[in-house]
C-alpha cells in the first residue's frame, strides 16, 4: 500500500536548535558551543566573534514559546547526542498523528553519504521516543544546497517526481518540517516565484505537483521552525528553533481538516519525557563556536 502521506525532515533547526551566524553559517545550540560563549564573552576577542557569542547567548536566555517554558537552554542535546529529546518527542507525536501508510523524506544536508553515522544514531533515539523501530524511508537527492531557495528546489523536484510516480488520481498529503537554513519569508524567490509566507510556498509546492499529476488531489502544510528578534544595539538574531508545541498542533489541524482520523498521538511519545538517554561546514550544519572562530 502506497503512502498518503509525504513528510519532509529538516534535521538542524528542526530537530536541534542552529543560530544564523556570519556568512550564513549556523552555530549550533549545545554544551560545548555555550561554554565557550560564556568563556568568550566580555574578553578581548573581535567584534565579529563578539557578536557569535552574543548571539549564541541571546539564544539561552530567550524564552520558549510563553513565559511559562523555559528558555533554549532547555533544548541543549546531552551527551554525545546532536537532537535534544523534547523535540524529538514532538516529532514522534507529528509520526503518530499522520500514522499509516506514510513516507518519511529526509530533506536535511545530514542526507550526505558523510553524515551516516549521524543519521543512524537520529533514528535509534527516534525509535525510543516513538516506541517503534524507525527509519527514514528515503530523501531528497544529493546536490548543490546553500540557500532556502535551493532546498525548496530540491524539495519539489522530489515531490513531482512522487506524483508523476503516481500518476492517475487519488490524494497526497504533504508536510514539510524545515527552518530553511534559518530564513525568514522576505520575498526570496524559486524560479521566480517569491516567497513572502507559508502559504507561498504551499501553493508552490501545490502548483509543481499539479504540473506533474493534474489529477492527483494534492494538499501542502509546512510547518516553518523560524524566529528572529533584535538584541542590543540592534544586532538581529535568526533561529532555527525547533519543533514547538504550537508546530504539533498546527500538523493536527492539518490532518484533521484532511478528513483524516486522528489517533492517540500520545501513546508512547505523548508526555514530555525526562531523565537520561541511553546511547549522541555546510549551509546550516550546526557547526561548534570553537571552529568558527
Amino acid at each position: 500500500r502506497q503512502a498518503d502521506t509525504l513528510v519532509y525532515v529538516d534535521v538542524d533547526g528542526v530537530l536541534n536548535v542552529g543560530i544564523r551566524d556570519l556568512d550564513a553559517a549556523s552555530l549550533a545550540l549545545n554544551e560545548r558551543n555555550c561554554r565557550t560563549a560564556l568563556r568568550l564573552a566580555g574578553s578581548g576577542a573581535n567584534a565579529e566573534v563578539q557578536d557569535s557569542v552574543r548571539r549564541l547567548m541571546s539564544v539561552m536566555r530567550h524564552g520558549l514559546e510563553s513565559a511559562n517554558n523555559g528558555s533554549y537552554e532547555d533544548l541543549l542535546p546531552t551527551g554525545q547526542h546532536h537532537c535534544p529529546q523534547l523535540l524529538l518527542v514532538r516529532f514522534a507525536r507529528i509520526l503518530r498523528l499522520v500514522g499509516h501508510p506514510r513516507c518519511v523524506v529526509l530533506s536535511s544536508n545530514w542526507r550526505h553519504p558523510t553524515h551516516a553515522s549521524k543519521v543512524a544514531a537520529l533514528e535509534n533515539d527516534i525509535s525510543a521516543v516513538l516506541g517503534e523501530p524507525f527509519a527514514f524511508d528515503t530523501s531528497t537527492a544529493l546536490g548543490q544546497e546553500s540557500s532556502a531557495d535551493q532546498r525548496l528546489a530540491c524539495i519539489a523536484e522530489h515531490l513531482a517526481g512522487e506524483c508523476e510516480r503516481r500518476g492517475r488520481g487519488g490524494s497526497l498529503k504533504v508536510i514539510v518540517l524545515d527552518d530553511f537554513g534559518m530564513t525568514p519569508f522576505d520575498g526570496w524567490t524559486c524560479h521566480g516565484v517569491p516567497m513572502h509566507s507559508p502559504s507561498d510556498m504551499e501553493v508552490y509546492l501545490r502548483s509543481r505537483a499539479w504540473m506533474a499529476a493534474p489529477n492527483l488531489n494534492v494538499s501542502v502544510r509546512l510547518v516553518h521552525c523560524f524566529v528572529e528578534w533584535h538584541e542590543q544595539n540592534d544586532l538581529l538574531v535568526q533561529v532555527g528553533c525547533g519543533l514547538t508545541e504550537a508546530d504539533v498542533l498546527l500538523v493536527k489541524d492539518f490532518v484533521v481538516q484532511m478528513g483524516a482520523a486522528v489517533p492517540d498521538a500520545s501513546k508512547n511519545a505523548g508526555s514530555e519525557l525526562t531523565g537520561d538517554w541511553s546511547s549522541g561546514t555546510p549551509w546550516h550544519d550546526g557547526v561548534d563556536l570553537i571552529a568558527a572562530l
